[in-house]
């Protein structure tokens, strides 16, 4: 135990990497000879070991005979924000061996836009594509799946997405999120106002308004009609930054009485 205190004493811990501890323990002049050499040699064996294990980015030589099998590894590095390269690696015989001459970079042995399981960064274009009425009702059901699974508009960006429906579903072209939170959203919503107005067209109609805070603390005021024992949402309104008085709630319903009568057609008795 007291042999333990005196040589913590005397060598301090150091903290840092395998490979930098590696290194000061090979060139420690406190270290014994013995273990000097030890650590040297096994920085020796990790170099070797990494030097096997790169894999250039060579290809088969024009000169060589094109009956020859060879069978290429091809691994795949992902990033987040640019498209995986393919590294083709070939087997031990066709790597050049260290000490060699420099091994020269040759061009890729084939060009692979799109391997399987790889994210596809770009366009998806169909090989044989919806008609135009098909592929408008694609957007507007996935506008809407979106939004009654409160998915974000971006999620049609990414590339793990665009890559599962062309996988799956290849004929459709997929809509960008532009597209769908700007005019896609709003032919739906008039499509929605369309499918309203021709219920409650002519008849009588009761309506309502109440207030709430949603998830981000805003003050929302919806105002809704009710026509044969059903309810239709018209409006929501943000009044965060506005005063919560009588007269700035009035100034909301007349507006929404206003849009029934005008808009809907119907007429609101109470």
């Amino acid at each position: 135990m007291l042999n333990e205190v005196l040589v913590k004493a005397t060598y301090p811990a150091i903290c840092g990497k395998v490979d930098d501890l590696w290194k000061h323990t090979s060139e420690c002049d406190h270290a014994p000879p013995q273990t000097r050499n030890w650590a040297k040699a096994e920085i020796q064996k990790r170099q070797t070991s990494a030097t096997a294990n790169t894999h250039l980015r060579v290809s088969i030589p024009s000169g060589m005979p094109s009956n020859r099998s060879l069978t290429p590894t091809v691994l795949l590095q992902h990033d987040s924000r640019t498209p995986s390269l393919p590294i083709i690696s070939l087997p031990p015989s066709a790597t050049p061996t260290i000490g060699s001459s420099t091994p020269r970079l040759l061009s890729p042995l084939v060009t692979i836009h799109s391997l399987p399981g790889e994210p596809f960064y770009g366009e998806t274009v169909p090989s044989q594509p919806w008609p135009s009425s098909q592929q408008a009702e694609f957007a507007a059901d996935l506008c809407c799946l979106l939004l009654t699974s409160n998915v974000a508009w971006w999620t049609v960006d990414q590339p793990y997405w665009r890559q599962f429906f062309s996988k799956w579903i290849p004929q459709c072209l997929m809509p960008g999120s532009k597209q769908l939170s700007g005019r896609i959203l709003d032919e739906e919503a008039e499509r929605v106002v369309d499918g309203m107005k021709a219920k409650v067209q002519d008849h009588y109609a009761t309506g309502q308004c109440d207030g709430w805070k949603n998830i981000t603390k805003s003050s929302i005021v919806a105002s809704t009609i009710n026509v044969e024992y059903t309810p239709y949402l018209l409006n929501t309104c943000d009044v965060s930054a506005k005063p919560k008085t009588a007269e700035n709630l009035l100034k909301i319903v007349l507006s929404e009485i206003q849009y029934a009568n005008e808009v809907l057609k119907v007429k609101v008795v109470a």
